[in-house]
């Protein structure tokens, strides 16, 4: 049987969608999964129970680095110059 490749921890639910844009191949599927961990992320930050410091850390951290995925998916490339804000 074929070793796995260990999946990384989730610990929180909107993790998984801001995982799955991370671990999309096809860049045409690209900016559908980065709208989908935006909208997780906005879900979580609108919720009526707000995050706890970590959660809150681990919330700003994703939308930092979806921010770096942002250009890829749009075809600009990193060395355009061009910046768009997410959320």
């Amino acid at each position: 049987m074929p070793e796995h490749e260990p999946q990384p921890a989730v610990k929180y639910p909107w993790q998984q969608s801001v995982l799955d844009a991370f671990m999309e191949v096809r860049p045409e599927s690209l900016p559908a999964k980065i709208n989908a961990a935006e909208r997780a992320i906005s879900v979580r930050l609108c919720d009526p129970n707000p995050p706890d410091a970590e959660e809150s850390t681990a919330l700003h951290d994703a939308l930092r680095s979806l921010r770096v995925l942002l250009p890829e998916a749009r075809g600009t490339g990193r060395g355009s110059g061009e910046k768009r804000e997410i959320a």
